[in-house]
């Protein structure tokens, strides 16, 4: 499973009609969702196979909209996520994908033109970032993929954020400066012992 919740059920992308019994397309498809959010485009004489080498007959689609695996400290996630599949289906070449973002859900200090798109790797549980390109004026997201599983407009974390091991990046910093103070203490203690304390040796009669 490629997320924890069910998601929306929408109408799958046909291709029954249009594939031959070698799984390859003999025409164009496109798909658009009813809310435009959410585009596909196949080529024809593209060879689309299941898991199991048969013909591709439809690509299921489901919207996320919640439980969606998270992504890297300071990456973002924006609006809702589509669920493709069946897993384990091939696809070649790769289908073009398109997704709509709402630009009021854009995080402060992300710029439009850098977002991408992401698909979810199951079996490594991280997002991965598709060649991608924006139309800013259509708020809409385009990139190609030769596998289906969980995709999404992303916003890549920017460079120096600190990554989701507890903090190195502030240690790396704070470090030194905790090691000098220490230094610093251990060497005033040493001086200390080494001082005379009291008169030594002092004359008998």
């Amino acid at each position: 499973m490629t997320t924890a919740s069910p998601g929306t059920t929408l109408p799958p992308v046909d291709l029954s009609g249009v594939i031959d019994e070698e799984g390859v397309t003999l025409e164009s498809v496109k798909y658009v969702t009813a809310d435009g959010a959410l585009e596909i485009e196949i080529g024809a004489g593209t060879k689309a196979l299941t898991a199991d080498g048969e013909p591709l007959q439809a690509v299921t689609v489901k919207m996320v909209c919640e439980n969606i695996p998270p992504p890297p400290v300071g990456a973002y996630i924006i609006g809702c996520v589509y669920d493709l599949g069946p897993d384990g289906a091939t696809i070649d070449p790769p289908i073009t994908i398109r997704l709509y973002y709402d630009p009021e859900k854009v995080p402060e200090g992300i710029a439009e033109k850098d977002l991408v798109i992401a698909y979810y790797n199951v079996s490594t549980q991280q997002w991965v970032v598709l060649p991608s390109t924006v139309d800013t004026d259509a708020n809409i997201v385009t990139a190609e993929t030769d596998h289906l599983t969980l995709f999404a407009v992303y916003a890549e974390a920017a460079a120096g954020e600190p990554e989701a091991d507890g903090g190195t990046g502030i240690w790396i910093i704070v470090g030194p400066v905790i090691a000098v103070i220490v230094l610093g203490i251990v060497a005033y203690w040493l001086l200390k012992r080494r001082r005379p304390q009291g008169p030594v040796g002092a004359k008998l009669d």
